[in-house]
């Protein structure tokens, strides 16, 4: 996956792969780690990692939680791992960062670009956190980026040290405020759908000539918008594109783009669909193709969109 990392000043915000397995494992294994982390959202055994790194990258295109892989940008050494999980009309950050790079600011610089996607792209309305009450040093970057401790209660699955509760925090959305720092382009949340029919074709668009990227060809899908998931976000899409309608449990996550534009940074969510109600017909795109699946990587298609084409041209064709 050619994936264009979100950046912050110093680091590049990558999703985890198998590459990555390595420096995972020194990270479950730092004794110093959990004094700067919050829920312990990471295996603590190295031999659970690859299926949490699949399970990472399942949950991303599917849009239920992003978690990145935090390297510098100098050496692209891994620092640590912070993740924004989204359910129940909320966002919660999830972080641990090796205890060697405590103190450089790496954990606030990582989890205010989460808070950015969190209130700026994913519209979520507050944004929570939860540590043990004794953990000094991660109750120090949760207030620095913003959060403040609302109670102190109990929670089943995190690691306290004996006798200790939770502390919890959160931070509400502020309406109307942009929280982007200004320093990097604003991220958007697109949810596309690849609609495949019984003859293994796949359903493309091609943008109106007086758009931008005119007449390439493209996915149907659009931008989320406040109170959706990408699931329903790429859903509403599709009913307006082509007038189609499509159960949620018909969409498979299949991928995600990341690419860097001059003036945004888009991140698009690719679903498999099979089944739908009614006929597609083009009601926002210049035409409409269904294309064989061999032939997929012979239209023009719009940078994000190019891997994308690849990868589902590769899964197709025996």
């Amino acid at each position: 996956m050619n994936f264009a990392p979100l950046q912050t000043k110093r680091l590049n915000l990558w999703p985890l792969g198998k590459d990555d397995l390595g420096s995972l494992a020194r990270l479950v294994g730092d004794c110093e780690t959990p004094h700067t982390s919050t829920q312990g959202f990471l295996p603590t055994d190295a031999v659970h990692l690859p299926a949490w790194v699949q399970a990472c990258h399942a949950h991303m295109v599917a849009g239920v939680s992003f978690t990145f892989g935090c390297r510098r940008r100098v050496d692209h050494a891994l620092v640590g791992v912070a993740s924004l999980i989204v359910g129940d009309g909320r966002g919660e950050i999830t972080f641990w960062f090796l205890g060697s790079y405590f103190g450089l600011g790496y954990e606030a610089e990582a989890l205010s670009r989460l808070k950015e996607l969190a209130f700026d792209s994913l519209y979520l309305p507050r944004l929570c956190a939860v540590t043990d009450v004794v953990n000094c040093n991660t109750i120090g970057i949760l207030e620095e980026v913003g959060l403040g401790s609302t109670h102190v209660g109990s929670i089943d699955n995190l690691a306290l040290a004996e006798g200790n509760g939770a502390r919890f925090f959160e931070l509400k959305r502020c309406s109307g405020r942009n929280h982007q720092t200004g320093a990097m382009p604003p991220v958007v949340f697109v949810g596309a759908v690849a609609l495949v029919d019984h003859f293994n074709r796949v359903l493309l668009g091609q943008r109106p000539a007086d758009k931008a990227m005119p007449n390439l060809w493209e996915f149907p899908g659009g931008k989320l918008e406040p109170g959706e998931t990408l699931r329903t976000s790429a859903i509403r899409e599709i009913a307006e594109e082509l007038g189609v309608e499509i159960v949620p449990d018909h969409l498979t996550p299949f991928s995600i783009a990341s690419y860097r534009y001059s003036d945004f940074h888009l991140l698009m969510s690719l679903f498999i669909c099979r089944k739908w109600s009614g006929d597609c017909r083009s009601m926002h795109h210049r035409a409409i193709q269904w294309v064989p699946a061999v032939e997929l990587t012979a239209l023009p298609v719009p940078p994000a969109d190019f891997e994308l084409v690849g990868e589902l041209r590769a899964l197709l064709v025996p």
